[in-house]
């Protein structure tokens, strides 16, 4: 540990240079003869792209876009899939000293047009198939602001074309903007992230310590570049690093993840949950000859079955990691031999070196300190960042200097907006947050406690679970299933579905404001309700109901009480789960994509997302990010401004959705693949 802290302080004094340059960095200090990056086309036929050509081509485009007025400050954009055009236009935009602004391919021109104005953008390098979405209509204007250039058109030709200047790359310093991306805007107008030069510090710390990416591996990180995660630890880790990255150019599919991994020999692999529920559910068995390494899991909840999963069919287990956009990655189960541990069930990992992390009394609690008194172990709180002891946290505040609710009032602490525990080894538990959970008749109960518990049924491949507006209760719970393919729907497989309860023991239920270890009344249904509730591993529970399941990156505020939520299934009267199975699919189905498809709810067929009924305000919309699996994505149709989604864009197929539907819908809002509409917002992630 103290040598991981020594490199920790190693690469937060190297990026924290006044020379920095960042072409040097993530390119032109590398052999020009090593890889950089192995190109693999749908059909698998692969290029790799040499950081020699790389640094060839991105100077002769930085010289084009000089020509085209960017310099340092200027914002260019790209909207383009996992080519080498994208990896060359990232370095030329760096190259020059100006500030990336990534587009994700599934964007819609209201995604586009939101991000484009605010960022300031002046030029947009796209492709033939996404240049429509930049033609001036009702989101693009006529008279937009940034001129765009399509690859393979006679300006790109221009632009690539040109003899580079000769000039040295452009010195930024520790502070210069490298990146500006967008959070989600499920909390409101998305905000804007500006990444300076010195987070390389973080990035290169996390491939080092949680993911322990080596020199000998062969590394792959399935999130796309369009969102954080990939961008950070597809793109910028590896370059930074000299480490070859794999770049897979189509949508997800089972079939072609399973061959990349076996193909290419990957040993290192990173992706979402729903990625690994997606090769689980296919039915396909695992190449012969896997050479996997390391796993890692990010940007959603990790169900407790995956991770045994991982051990069974990939032969190494899957260990979950945690951050946000505004942070990268701060806490995990880090694979880093000096920093491994034997995973304890439910637990997101330690904080990593460069970071402390801790747990916060909830707002209002103990007068006005409640907000920054540490909480002793295992006592739920808000997860917060101790800034002062945090030499590797380098966000500082939203583009226009804006820093929302996200520090302290004296700025000690950066405030997660997650709720969670921490034992008395610093091993983090993320809870829940006060948006996610699901308040029936007075009880706190955590989505994805339910969700661990279904999923386990040999049936279920994909499963969302929402909380119902109920006018005598608040709100029910119902759960959206999409089978396995080969497993029928019908009052069997719902009955089976209900009473399912896992391989554990139930957890105590608690009522809402109580502590966790304070059991509920008995319901009116005469017995404890958590009676069909899995625990431990299977549940995400520990003995007194606290989950020990995952976490989730998302802004906001949170209740800490949350983190004291339990899942029930097997019940009556006022603790029912309504159970509504879809249509099965071998592929990775996200809770936004569940959510997207038409279900039945109380004999009415209503389609989830396009059709809105006028409900109360805590539960009036969907609650999702918008995440690809590959190039794919679904978006989140309207919900209230206090509630927030999942804030980390992977880019990994993940989100959570939240939902209102009933029998008698009225609204006109609709959702189309990739983009969400809602009112009083453009854009969702």
């Amino acid at each position: 540990m103290n040598d991981a802290t020594t490199r920790a302080q190693e690469l937060r004094e190297h990026y924290g240079r006044a020379d920095v340059c960042l072409a040097a960095e993530l390119c032109d200090r590398h052999p020009a003869g090593d890889v950089a990056a192995t190109l693999i086309a749908g059909d698998l036929s692969a290029v790799d792209l040499t950081y020699g050509e790389l640094r060839e081509r991105s100077e002769r485009l930085a010289a084009g876009l000089a020509g085209l007025g960017v310099g340092p400050g200027s914002r260019v954009a790209t909207l383009l899939p996992k080519t080498a055009d994208l990896l060359v236009t990232v370095l030329a935009v760096l190259r020059l000293g100006a500030v990336y602004v990534p587009l994700f391919t599934a964007f819609a021109p209201q995604a586009i047009a939101l991000r484009l104005t605010a960022s300031g953008t002046s030029v947009v390098i796209t492709d033939e198939t996404q240049r429509p979405k930049l033609d001036p209509g009702e989101d693009i204007p006529a008279d937009a602001p940034w001129t765009v250039v399509t690859v393979g058109s006679d300006d790109w030709a221009r632009l690539t074309g040109a003899s580079p200047t000769g000039a040295p790359a452009a010195v930024v310093g520790p502070e210069g903007p490298m990146v500006q991306l967008y959070t989600s805007g499920t909390t409101g107008k998305p905000k804007g992230v500006i990444v300076p030069a010195k987070a390389l510090a973080s990035i290169v710390a996390y491939q080092e310590f949680a993911l322990d990416v080596t020199a000998d591996d062969v590394f792959w990180n399935a999130a796309d570049p369009g969102w954080a995660y990939g961008l950070y630890y597809a793109l910028l880790a590896p370059l930074a690093t000299g480490r070859r990255t794999l770049l897979l150019n189509a949508g997800f599919s089972a079939r072609s993840t399973w061959d990349v991994l076996g193909r290419f020999g990957v040993t290192a692999f990173a992706a979402a949950p729903t990625v690994y529920r997606g090769l689980r559910a296919s039915g396909i068995a695992p190449p012969e000859g896997l050479r996997l390494r390391t796993c890692s899991s990010a940007g959603e909840p990790l169900n407790p079955d995956l991770v045994t999963w991982g051990r069974e069919v990939l032969g190494v287990e899957i260990r979950d990691h945690y951050g946000q956009t505004e942070l990268g990655m701060v806490v995990a189960n880090a694979w880093h031999p000096d920093l491994r541990e034997e995973i304890r069930p439910g637990s997101m990992g330690r904080a990593l070196p460069g970071f402390r992390v801790a747990v916060l009394a909830d707002d209002g609690e103990d007068g006005a300190a409640g907000a920054e008194k540490e909480l002793p172990p295992d006592t739920p709180g808000r997860v917060a960042l101790d800034v002062p002891a945090s030499p590797l946290l380098w966000f500082e505040g939203y583009a226009g200097g804006v820093r929302g609710d996200r520090f302290s009032e004296d700025g000690r602490w950066y405030l997660t907006g997650d709720a969670g525990r921490a034992d008395a080894d610093c091993h983090l538990y993320f809870s829940a947050r006060d948006d996610d959970v699901i308040i029936m008749a007075g009880y706190r109960i955590g989505p994805f406690d339910v969700e661990s518990v279904l999923s386990t049924h040999p049936a279920v491949a994909e499963v969302a679970v929402v909380g119902m507006p109920d006018e005598l209760r608040g709100e029910v719970v119902e759960a959206f299933v999409v089978l396995r393919e080969g497993a029928e729907a019908g009052p069997t497989c719902r009955t089976s579905s209900r009473s399912w309860s896992g391989p554990a023991t139930p957890p105590t239920p608690t009522r809402a404001g109580s502590t966790s270890s304070t059991p509920c009344p008995r319901p009116r249904a005469g017995r404890c309700s958590a009676s069909s509730c899995g625990s431990g591993s299977a549940s995400g529970v520990d003995r007194v109901g606290r989950p020990r399941a995952t976490r989730r990156q998302a802004p906001g505020r949170h209740s800490a009480q949350a983190s004291a939520s339990s899942s029930w299934l097997r019940t009556r009267s006022a603790w029912s789960v309504v159970i509504v199975v879809t249509s099965s699919s071998s592929a990775p189905v996200t809770r936004a994509r569940v959510a997207s498809r038409s279900h039945t709810v109380s004999g009415a067929p209503t389609n989830w997302v396009s059709t809105r009924s006028a409900t109360p305000a805590r539960s009036s919309g969907v609650h999702s990010r918008a995440r690809a699996s590959a190039g794919v994505t679904y978006g989140c149709a309207p919900r209230p401004a206090r509630m927030s989604s999942t804030h980390w864009p992977y880019g990994a197929a993940s989100s959570r959705a939240r939902s209102s539907v009933s029998a008698t819908t009225t609204s006109a809002d609709t959702i189309t693949r990739g983009s969400a509409t809602r009112p009083g917002r453009k854009a969702s992630r």
